[in-house]
């Protein structure tokens, strides 16, 4: 039971956090002592300080829309595949302003109890730079 428990709360923090941005939410959600490790080893240290980080990540991108593709659990992990939408506004560099893009990635939780006590998460930056403008890829032909 604790797997779909523990799916459950996945859910949840996909839909009631990053979706529609509830952050009081992740007091039911995350240990006190949670620990986010994030691309380009970003790390997050506690509730206050995430929530602080997901405040930011939907101040700047407010029409974020995360689709979980495919969750399993076992033990006390839980990964997740997830679809991103959303409407890059970033400034610093050379994209265009407000452009809505689409990206791929991963999360996976280790809980403790029925909460997370720590995320690891990924997304495709490659996919992302290319949709931006910002890198360009070719495949090499086969």
């Amino acid at each position: 039971m604790a797997k779909e428990e523990n799916k459950a709360t996945e859910r949840r923090v996909v839909t009631e956090v990053l979706n529609q941005g509830n952050l009081a939410a992740l007091d039911e959600c995350i240990t006190p002592e949670f620990v986010y490790h994030g691309p380009g080893g970003r790390e997050i240290k506690g509730i206050a300080d995430y929530k602080q980080f997901i405040a930011e990540l939907r101040t700047h991108n407010p029409d974020i829309h995360v689709t979980i593709e495919n969750i399993l659990a076992e033990g006390d992990l839980v990964a997740t595949r997830t679809f991103c939408t959303f409407s890059f506004t970033d400034n610093n560099n050379d994209a265009a302003p407000k452009k809505k893009v689409a990206m791929d990635g991963s999360i996976l939780d280790r809980f403790k109890g029925n909460k997370i006590a720590e995320t690891w998460e990924l997304y495709d930056r490659l996919d992302l730079y290319q949709q931006l403008g910002i890198l360009s890829y070719k495949r090499a032909a086969t």
